[in-house]
């Protein structure tokens, strides 16, 4: 079997890939802040440790699906989000294994919505901006191939992302709250996953939207949530962006309002894209606890 290493394995979205690609090829894992046994702890900020990583496994496949997501973060630590997001990639130029980069909806600035690949990207945070960087460093490598997702969510239901947090709020009785003017495509991990077994074999190359098949407001987003989990939809409360506060400090961050992906490019590969809805009702019925989502 041909060696693949993922990098960035212990995140929401490596954990499903860990669980599809492990019977097709011989694994590299690869974790930093989240440490799980067995794999390899790699700072992908440190181009010597990824380089000699690269040098030692020699894999024919490199998955980079490490970053740095937190938007106030990369906003406050613009410097850090590029080593993360952007500078990191370089390495990769290096060596001659196959790069898959997971990208994002945020390398758009929101305005048109229904993005399809070839649209022009103009990022309007640094988050965005420093994983368009990543996409443009790799650019010119005739086997690369890039996978944009959305606002991933997975059959583990504990956490702090966006579906294990709502799903606590409502079982616990409490409200939650979301955005009205903020419009996403959220993306089961299932179907990243399976996605990117059949790209991965097909030896896919260029960009790819991977993500669900509906495009919903935060705020309809969290009412499906609730409506599919049998809670209190009265418990789901409208705000605006503008609105949001980390720390009781409105927000720096720019978010785009429209992210919605047009995926017909996937599909005509013949991939499997659920609905928000669809694919929450696969999470309800495969959960799994005490794992971080």
């Amino acid at each position: 079997m041909k060696k693949l290493a993922l990098v960035g394995a212990s995140g929401l979205v490596g954990t499903t890939l860990v669980d599809y690609l492990q019977q097709s090829y011989t694994l590299l894992p690869t974790c930093f802040s989240n440490p799980v046994p067995g794999f390899t702890k790699l700072d992908i900020t440190n181009p010597d440790a990824y380089h000699a990583f690269l040098d030692a496994e020699c894999p024919d496949i490199v998955i980079h699906a490490a970053a740095l997501t937190d938007l106030e973060r990369c906003e406050h630590h613009p410097d850090e989000a590029a080593h993360y997001n952007t500078k990191s990639l370089e390495v990769l130029l290096d060596h001659p294994a196959k790069i898959v980069y997971i990208s994002t909806d945020g390398v758009f600035d929101g305005t048109k919505g229904n993005y399809v690949e070839t649209d022009p990207t103009t990022p309007i945070n640094v988050y965005g901006q420093t994983k368009l960087g990543g996409e443009q460093v790799i650019a010119n490598r005739p086997d690369a191939l890039v996978m944009r997702i959305a606002v991933p969510y997975s059959t583990r239901t504990t956490g702090k992302k966006f579906l294990p947090n709502t799903i606590a709020r409502l079982q616990a009785g409490q409200p939650v709250t979301g955005a009205t003017d903020l419009i996403r495509t959220p993306t089961l991990t299932n179907d990243i996953g399976e996605a990117m077994l059949k790209l991965l074999a097909k030896d896919a190359t260029g960009t790819y939207h991977i993500t669900g098949a509906s495009s919903h407001t935060m705020y309809e987003a969290a009412q499906i949530i609730a409506r599919v989990f049998d809670f209190d939809q009265s418990l789901v409360k409208t705000f605006l962006s503008t609105d949001i506060k980390i720390n009781g400090v409105p927000s720096i961050v720019k978010r785009p309002r429209d992210c919605s992906m047009n995926c017909d490019k996937a599909r005509s590969e013949h991939l499997t894209l659920r609905t928000f809805e669809e694919g929450l009702r696969y999470v309800r019925a495969n959960q799994q606890r005490g794992a971080s989502g």
